[in-house]
């Protein structure tokens, strides 16, 4: 039987952080394939007390192939960056945002706003 060397073992532990460093960093690109859509509402706050009839739903998007607003289809711009104008019932009202992504698994935000207006 021939005796593990110094230079042996260093070329196997080469070979396995080597492979190591290339399933991390695959794994990491695949990140997107892993997480599915993303959503995120900028303004208005969840759970707002708000005074205006027509309020403007901000937000932003990645990895996503289709968006809705209130189950209606809508446009993000290149950034993933959307906006829509809801106009508010007096009361409790409830916006939600939904997206699908390229393997048709679904993400969904329910944004609740509360119209506190004599109109």
């Amino acid at each position: 039987m021939r005796a593990v060397t110094g230079a042996f073992f260093l070329k196997i532990l080469f070979i396995v952080l080597g492979v190591g460093i290339v399933l991390l960093y695959t794994l990491y690109q695949s990140r997107s394939l892993i997480e599915g859509p993303q959503i995120v509402i900028l303004s208005p706050r969840d759970g707002s007390s708000v005074a205006e009839r027509v309020v403007e739903v901000r937000g932003n998007t990645s990895r996503v192939a289709r968006i809705f607003f209130n189950d209606s289809p809508i446009f993000v711009d290149d950034k993933g960056n959307f906006k829509e104008l809801f106009a508010l019932s007096k009361g409790y009202n409830i916006v939600k945002v939904s997206a699908t992504d390229k393997f048709g698994r679904v993400k969904e935000k329910t944004l609740r706003l509360i119209l506190n207006s004599d109109i």
